[in-house]
C-alpha cells in the first residue's frame, strides 16, 4: 500500500512518517505534505491507498480538504489532538482516527484494518462526516464540575478563564461568581479539551472568545471580558500568537 500524510506541522508529519516506515511494512511508499494544495494535486496523481489527514490546519481544515477532493478511493485515517467535535464525527460515522501524539500500536492496528477491509470515502460517508462535525461544532459543549455544594453543568462558552491556586483551580464564568474545584490546571485543560482554550501561563487557561485586548508592550498581557488582565508567559509567547492567528 502507499500513503499520503497531510499535516501542516512538519514535525508531526515526520513523526508519523518514521513510525510508518519502521512499524508498518504493508505501507511501502509514503508521501508527506504540509501544504493542502500540494496534497490535493498528489491525491489525484498518486491515488493513495491511505490518507492520513490532520484535522486542525489553519487555512484548510481536514474537513475542508475532504470537501475539496470529494469521494476518494483512499481509506482516510484522521489525526487529531483532542478536538472533541471532530472525534464525535468520526465515532458516529465509524471512521478511523489517531490521537496525537500517535501511539505505535494504534497506528499498526489502523493500518492493518485498512489492509483487511479498505473503506473508501464515498459521498455518503463524506456528507455524514461533515454534517456531524458541523452539528457538534455548533452545539454548546458542557462539562461537569464537582464542587463542595454539588455538580455544576457548565457551558464552555460561559468560561472566560481558569486560574490555578496550587492543587485547586478557580473557574471564572460570565456573569457569575468563580467556582473552586479540586483539580489543578493541567487536569482542567484535559477536561475542557477545546482548541478555543490556551494555557497562556502556568497559572491561567483562557478562552479565545473572551479576549478583549492583547497588550504586547513590556511582558505582555491579555484583557479578558471581565476586564481582568492575564499575563502572557515568556515561554508561551510565540505559541500564543500562533494560536491567536488561527
Amino acid at each position: 500500500m502507499n500513503a499520503i500524510i497531510l499535516d501542516d506541522e512538519q514535525y508531526c508529519g515526520e513523526a508519523l512518517y518514521h513510525l510508518l516506515l519502521k512499524h508498518c511494512p504493508h505501507v511501502s511508499v509514503v508521501h508527506l505534505f504540509t501544504d493542502p494544495q500540494e496534497a490535493l494535486v498528489a491525491m489525484k496523481d498518486m491515488a493513495p491507498d491511505i490518507l492520513f489527514l490532520d484535522v486542525e490546519m489553519p487555512f484548510m481544515s481536514g474537513f475542508d480538504f475532504l470537501h475539496a477532493i470529494g469521494a476518494t478511493s483512499a481509506s482516510v485515517i484522521f489525526t487529531t489532538a483532542y478536538d472533541t467535535y471532530a472525534i464525535q464525527a468520526f465515532k458516529v460515522n465509524a471512521v478511523d482516527y489517531l490521537l496525537k501524539p500517535i501511539d505505535r500500536t494504534e497506528l499498526i492496528n489502523a493500518v492493518n484494518k485498512v489492509k483487511m477491509k479498505p473503506q473508501p470515502l464515498n459521498e455518503q460517508l463524506l456528507s455524514g462526516l461533515i454534517r456531524t462535525a458541523l452539528e457538534q461544532q455548533q452545539a454548546p459543549r458542557k462539562i461537569s464540575i464537582h464542587t463542595l455544594d454539588g455538580i455544576h453543568l457548565i457551558a464552555l462558552d460561559e468560561v472566560m478563564y481558569c486560574k490555578s491556586e496550587g492543587s485547586y483551580s478557580y473557574i471564572y464564568l460570565r456573569g457569575q461568581s468563580p467556582l473552586m474545584v479540586s483539580k489543578n490546571l493541567s487536569e482542567m485543560e484535559d477536561l475542557i479539551s477545546s482548541s478555543k482554550f490556551f494555557r497562556i501561563h502556568k497559572t491561567h487557561l483562557i478562552n479565545k472568545d473572551h479576549i478583549l485586548k492583547v497588550n504586547k508592550t513590556e511582558g505582555g498581557d491579555v484583557t479578558m471580558s471581565n476586564q481582568e488582565k492575564v499575563p502572557i508567559s515568556r515561554q508561551k509567547r510565540v505559541d500564543f500568537f500562533e494560536w491567536l492567528s488561527k
